[in-house]
């Protein structure tokens, strides 16, 4: 089985084509030149979200697969996309279940632990689970850790401008012509050493464009 997992902080706009991408390029990329297809494993795309993107349910934890439109029959077993809302997680609903939890759910432990480590029915699961415990001392060391908290408050101090400055060019780019907007946004990005593969996530531009937009700085 292959598996990709994401977690995204922010609604970008652009998760369905994203995930629909991702997940045909880690499918793809399972074969080579002579390969036979039954080569090709089950692949599974998860997506951690920290905001609420499926609107027509209140379920934290939805998955899609390929089925026929009127009879519901599941064409394959080889894709699976899921998506995990985490401001849909009530922990407070959970409490005085932790037992069960643990018992009866693998992912939604670590799920709580994500959405709220402090939280008390996560301080319960985490006696009972030593993964999860663990997990939480390597986050206690790592809020006591001057050095590394430098390191990860330096690199959100970043991505927060990267995003005002994304922001304030692409406005700039209505004003002036979204072509023109767009290649300056990939100049800067580039400039500033962000990876070609990460501006392609990030624009409407391929990896081509891109390259030849390198080439001219």
């Amino acid at each position: 089985m292959k598996v990709n997992i994401e977690i995204q902080l922010k609604n970008q706009y652009n998760m369905k084509k994203r995930t629909l991408y991702y997940w045909s390029k880690l499918f793809e990329s399972q074969m080579k030149a002579g390969d036979p297809y039954d080569k090709l494993q089950k692949t599974v795309t998860i997506n951690i979200l920290d905001f609420e993107y499926l609107l027509s349910n209140s379920r934290y934890h939805n998955t899609y697969i390929l089925k026929e439109k009127e009879t519901n029959e599941v064409l394959t077993d080889l894709q699976e996309i899921h998506f995990i809302e985490l401001p849909k997680l009530d922990e407070e609903q959970f409490k005085g279940k932790e037992i069960n939890i643990v018992e009866k759910d693998a992912l939604l432990p670590w799920l709580l632990f994500l959405k709220n480590p402090e939280s008390e029915v996560v301080k319960v699961i985490e006696e009972r689970i030593k993964e999860l415990q663990e997990a939480a001392e390597a986050l206690e060391v790592l809020s006591h850790d001057e050095k590394a908290r430098e390191v990860y408050e330096s690199r959100q101090k970043a991505i927060h401008d990267q995003i005002s400055n994304i922001k304030g060019a692409a406005k700039e780019a209505r004003e002036e012509g979204i072509r023109e907007g767009i290649e300056k946004i990939v100049k800067s990005m580039l400039i500033n050493g962000i990876g070609v593969e990460e501006i392609v996530k990030m624009t409407s531009l391929n990896k081509r464009e891109i390259e030849k937009i390198k080439k001219e700085i």
